[in-house]
């Protein structure tokens, strides 16, 4: 980011794709509390403090060529956004 906003604040990114695209997780590992937009639709909340540390995003909601990532932040950003193939649970334990 060329600046720090003033929060709460909305944020947009331009995601590009070049493939066909297919089912993805994001990632917000620098980021506090908010929501996440993707081409208009509403992802869902995220939160640090957990317990998940992925949101599931479907393929198709995704398209060839330009997408938009529109995040709403309440707190805090380092503004860097991951994506993954897989998801992030947070902390596991096994229950015997």
């Amino acid at each position: 980011m060329p600046h720090q906003p003033a929060f709460p604040a909305f944020l947009q990114v331009k995601l590009y794709m070049d493939s066909h695209p297919t089912d993805t997780f994001v990632k917000l590992p620098g980021w506090s509390k908010g929501v996440v937009f993707i081409n208009g639709k509403n992802l869902g909340r995220y939160c640090s403090i957990g317990p998940q540390q992925t949101l599931y995003l479907p393929g198709p909601w995704l398209h060839r060529g330009l997408n938009q990532v529109m995040v709403f932040e309440e707190q805090e950003t380092d503004g860097k956004i991951q994506f993954s193939r897989g998801p992030d649970y947070g902390m596991t334990v096994d229950v015997q």
